[in-house]
């Protein structure tokens, strides 16, 4: 049958009938009459015909067209490698009946392997879905994380221009003190909340800081307008110096983190001082000049260091005076003195200079009052008032220099009753008395002031009563 299709003999030679086609077409066709139809053929084999036709394509074809070549060198060249092609065919390799290309090679591979192509295949689709996946969760987590950046970014400027802008556009302002604590108060809500996200970012750990001096200093710091929570300044205070001392330790070399550490210890002392812990002042009055004087020492011609050198010098003065030594007081406030006179005869419309000047001449005239150097101390204290006239008419709605000029008429006042002058003193005390009525009504919620008032009233009707 298979001689008549491919019009060859068995020696090889064409008996001049070529027949075009493969033996599968006769496998669906039959080659004559008599042959089995593909449907016979196929139920014999217990196959469907389709199934019959492609088991017996392809590879099978060419081995039997191969086999029947006509020209000699065309066929295989013994029974063995028909053998073997026959025998790859069926274990599923390449056959040398077929073209060696990559697609032949690649189909016979996939077909030799298809459970384990599947599973890979079944790897890589799940690996590129789930790259894909990933691929889209983080692109959905940047977008969030850049959103909270950009949130995180507009309330830190919020809670800086809170702190800084904000608060001391109305620090000086006259009944600010109500506005300053909610301020201080809402600065550190937000800067507590911003540190819990950002951890240990030292400018935020400074404005943390920062923000508990500001609340410290309404609550209850005898220097400023405040409400009167001395316990709550303290605290607060205390919070400040250990962030700032933490932040100092991990950067000894940063300066402006030293002058942090240095502004909180004595912070901290001025409190203690007024809370009647003598010996805790002077260890923080201590601490703090140590700070101070390491790094004006290395800052020369740095005003602001330098003036802080002052105020420790001042601050010193106090807890000894506490103690009971106006003599040593009185040699720590000529230092401080001897500073800011200094500095501000360099920085002439340096306000804050001219009132550390100022406050330095009360300093010294109160010691000079209490180790009985009257007349001394009476051209103290008029120095005292003459520089805060000039400051108060300087600068008219500054709360600061109308608290000075009120403060510093009542110490006036005192050392002119002290030294047998009834007149001046009546005149001095009568001036505060007015003025601190003033500022009483101006600013309700200023504790210091209403302190301030019933002191002024008490002193000026103890005048009263002097024979």
């Amino acid at each position: 049958e298979t001689v008549r299709a491919t019009g060859e003999t068995s020696d090889g030679r064409g008996d001049g009938v070529a027949h075009e086609g493969r033996p599968t077409d006769d496998v669906e066709r039959g080659a004559r009459a008599d042959s089995p139809t593909p449907d016979e053929l196929a139920r014999a084999r217990s196959v469907a015909p389709d199934r019959l036709r492609r088991s017996l394509s392809g590879d099978l074809d060419n081995i039997v067209l191969k086999a029947l070549r006509k020209e000699p060198s065309r066929r295989y060249a013994s029974v063995e490698q028909l053998a073997e092609d026959i025998e790859r065919h069926l274990d599923g390799l390449p056959v040398r009946a077929r073209a060696d290309t990559f697609a032949y090679r690649s189909r016979k591979f996939v077909r030799r392997n298809k459970g384990g192509i599947g599973a890979a295949v079944g790897v890589s689709l799940s690996l590129v879905g789930g790259l894909a996946a990933t691929t889209w969760q983080w692109r959905v987590a940047r977008a969030e994380r850049a959103l909270a950046e950009r949130r995180f970014g507009a309330l830190r400027g919020v809670t800086h221009s809170l702190m800084f802008e904000m608060h001391d556009a109305v620090s000086n302002l006259e009944g600010s003190t109500a506005a300053r604590q909610l301020l201080a108060r809402r600065t550190l809500e937000y800067l507590e909340a911003l540190a819990r996200e950002a951890g240990d970012d030292p400018t935020l750990l400074t404005e943390l800081a920062i923000a508990y001096v500001n609340l410290g200093d309404v609550q209850g710091n005898p220097y400023y307008p405040n409400v009167g929570d001395a316990a709550g300044a303290l605290e607060s205070y205390r919070k400040a110096q250990a962030i700032a001392g933490s932040l100092a330790a991990a950067a000894p070399a940063n300066a402006r983190a030293r002058r942090h550490l240095w502004l909180t210890q004595v912070k901290t002392g001025d409190m203690q001082t007024f809370t009647g812990d003598i010996d805790g002042a002077k260890q923080s009055f201590g601490r703090a000049q140590a700070t101070i004087e390491e790094l004006a020492a290395g800052h020369p011609d740095n005003v602001s260091l330098q003036q802080d050198l002052g105020s420790s010098y001042d601050r010193n003065g106090n807890a000894h005076l506490a103690a009971n030594d106006p003599a040593a007081a009185l040699d720590w406030y000529r230092r401080a003195l001897a500073i800011f006179e200094e500095l501000s005869a360099k920085n002439p419309a340096d306000d804050s200079l001219r009132r550390n000047v100022a406050s330095a001449y009360g300093k010294v005239g109160h010691a000079q009052l209490k180790i009985g150097a009257l007349g001394e101390s009476l051209d103290s204290y008029r120095r005292l008032v003459e520089l805060n006239r000039d400051r108060r008419a300087a600068d008219p709605t500054n709360a600061f220099t109308r608290d000075d000029l009120a403060g510093s008429l009542g110490a006036l006042g005192e050392a002119q009753a002290a030294a047998g002058d009834t007149r001046g003193a009546r005149r001095s005390l009568s001036e505060q008395l007015k003025m601190y009525r003033e500022m009483a009504v101006a600013d309700p919620a200023n504790a210091k002031t209403r302190t301030a008032l019933a002191a002024a009233a008490e002193r000026l009707d103890n005048l009263a009563r002097r024979p």
